[in-house]
């Protein structure tokens, strides 16, 4: 699948769900996990396109992510990586499928007073990729996930213990991950999204990542919005997102 092909697929997807729908939360639209849980039978179906843009080259990839309440305070979260092109410099491009991720999240206790959303979250992913992308491992995160309504701002945080299955030559450490995100609707139809997050060493000799996203979404119906988003890291890579939700 050539880039102009991913961009054709994405403006057909957003096309489709004008055509078939009538407020839409972003859950690609940023990275950390949220503690905001909906009412058994509700979903989210979410598509977008990436690029990805460090000194070494630049990787093109596709994200999607299925929803759904299974029963009032559980929810599953599909995430099949459809699509990955990778262009590093003096190499030759590589191209196929990524891995599929699995989430389940229990919300424990509910926010009241002083006491923030409790969420506890459990995400597997399969090796599913191409060779020449995944690793061929099974990785596990385990989290916290707590969620907080102050004024006009709803934030979220994670604490998150992820661990590796390493490929034959390398040792990947296991990781301490920290999340924060923060959004506010600022007009009827336009929210704003912020976020940062950092991870502990995930090899021998490999610094700790920082990183920090900015992201805008626009309610077009009750179910659909798109989104874009805007990342940066301490490792110079630069991430720019851009999709489409669609909620029942």
């Amino acid at each position: 699948m050539r880039p102009y092909q991913l961009f054709r697929h994405l403006g057909l997807t957003i096309a489709a769900i004008f055509l078939t729908a009538e407020i839409a939360r972003a859950d690609l639209v940023l990275e950390t996990e949220t503690a905001r849980i909906g009412d058994k039978g509700t979903g989210t179906i979410g598509n977008a396109v990436q690029i990805e843009r460090d000194k070494d080259g630049y990787t093109l990839l596709t994200l999607t992510a299925f929803e759904f309440v299974l029963v009032d305070r559980l929810e599953v979260l599909i995430e099949p990586f459809v699509y990955e092109e990778q262009h590093r410099k003096g190499g030759p491009v590589v191209r196929g499928h990524g891995d599929t991720e699995l989430t389940l999240s229990y919300v424990a206790f509910d926010e009241l007073g002083a006491r923030p959303e409790i969420v506890f979250a459990f995400k597997t992913k399969a090796p599913t990729a191409s060779s020449a992308i995944g690793t061929g491992k099974y990785d596990f995160t385990y989290y916290v996930v707590l969620g907080k309504k102050i004024g006009e701002w709803d934030f979220n945080g994670n604490i998150a213990f992820e661990t590796f299955g390493s490929p034959a030559g390398t040792h990947l450490k296991n990781q301490l991950i920290l999340d924060l995100s923060a959004d506010r609707s600022i007009s009827q139809t336009w929210s704003l999204y912020i976020e940062t997050f950092g991870n502990s060493n995930p090899e021998a000799g490999v610094k700790r990542t920082i990183a920090a996203a900015i992201g805008l979404e626009h309610d077009f119906t009750k179910h659909t919005n798109a989104f874009t988003s805007l990342g940066f890291d301490t490792d110079h890579l630069t991430t720019f997102r851009v999709g489409v939700n669609y909620t029942w």
